[in-house]
């Protein structure tokens, strides 16, 4: 399995990120559980149907109901299982759209923020996702900066993370009440 996240690297993101570590470990449980990588070595992954309908015009949503439709369907996919499935078929589609509508890793960076985390190319950010857990958070304290969302996480301000992290529709995920709950218990450990 590829590295698990360090204590150098929480502490190197909280001083970058100027906050405590408390506030990178929220953001990690939210997104994916605290988890990186699979049990299997694979990094974690979502694929995002209704982005990759976006990233590819709706072209696919006819032939390929579930990979491809509109509006953003919080059931689908029903596991990270299900979405390397979504994900592999979609790669036999468009590689290039399969990768930019998945959220990739421990902090489940979209793809198409590649450039945001500091990446040149869709391979340079892949690469890195897979190479460690420290490697994902640094890529996302970059994203953070690069977007300004840094301070969001700093002054505890969930809401307004939660729609620019994981957008408009964050209230039907309560994205927002888990980040503040999940502060609440890592504050206080």
């Amino acid at each position: 399995m590829a590295g698990l996240l360090t204590q150098s690297g929480l502490l190197q993101a909280a001083q970058t990120l100027r906050t405590g570590i408390a506030e990178v470990q929220t953001l990690a449980h939210v997104e994916s559980n605290g988890q990186g990588f699979l049990d299997d070595g694979r990094v974690t992954i979502r694929f995002e149907p209704h982005i990759f309908h976006a990233r590819t015009a709706g072209r696919y949503d006819a032939n390929y109901p579930l990979l491809s439709y509109p509006d953003w369907n919080p059931k689908i996919p029903k596991s990270t299982t299900h979405s390397y499935q979504l994900f592999n078929q979609a790669c036999t589609l468009n590689a290039t759209a399969a990768v930019l509508a998945s959220s990739w890793g421990m902090f489940q960076v979209m793809g198409f923020n590649f450039a945001s985390c500091g990446c040149n190319n869709l391979k340079q950010f892949v690469s890195l996702m897979e190479k460690s857990e420290d490697s994902q958070l640094a890529l996302t304290v970059t994203y953070l900066r690069t977007t300004g969302l840094d301070d969001e996480l700093r002054e505890h301000r969930w809401e307004d993370l939660a729609r620019l992290y994981n957008g408009k529709q964050y209230k039907r995920n309560q994205y927002d009440t888990k980040l503040a709950s999940a502060y609440a218990y890592f504050s206080r450990l």
